[in-house]
C-alpha cells in the first residue's frame, strides 16, 4: 500500500497493491513469483488508519488483482469510499479476467 502526500499535507492517491501474482507469466515481470496477497481485513485496517487524509482516487492493482480471491469483494467494499469519500476507483489490470460475467457486474 502506498499514499504520497502533498506539501499540503494532502494524499492525491492511494495505491492498494492487493497482490504479487499474475496468470501472465511475462520472463519481464515477477509478478508470477509469489503468491503474496492482503486480506480484505488488511484493506480495511488500513483505510481506517488514513481516514482522516484527503485524497482523491484509490488505485487497485498488483500483479494482476483480479485474480485474487476476495476481488469481487474488496471491489463491493472499496464502493462504500467512492460514496463515503467522493473519490474515484481505478482498477490496474491486464483485462483477461473482465471477461468474465462475474467481474464485469461488479466494476
Amino acid at each position: 500500500m502506498e499514499n504520497k502526500i502533498n506539501k499540503y499535507g494532502r494524499a492525491s492517491t492511494i495505491k492498494i497493491k492487493i497482490n504479487n501474482n499474475c496468470i501472465n507469466k511475462c520472463s519481464f515481470c515477477v509478478f508470477h513469483q509469489s503468491n503474496d496477497r492482503l486480506s480484505l481485513n488488511n484493506i480495511k485496517r488500513f483505510l481506517g488508519l488514513i481516514d482522516n487524509l484527503k485524497y482523491y482516487r484509490i488505485v487497485i492493482n498488483g500483479g494482476e488483482p483480479t485474480i485474487h480471491p476476495d476481488y469481487l469483494q474488496i471491489i463491493e467494499f472499496l464502493k462504500y469510499y467512492k460514496e463515503k469519500k467522493k473519490v474515484r476507483l481505478e482498477l490496474g489490470t491486464n483485462m483477461i479476467q473482465i471477461g468474465r460475467a462475474s467481474c464485469r457486474e461488479r466494476v
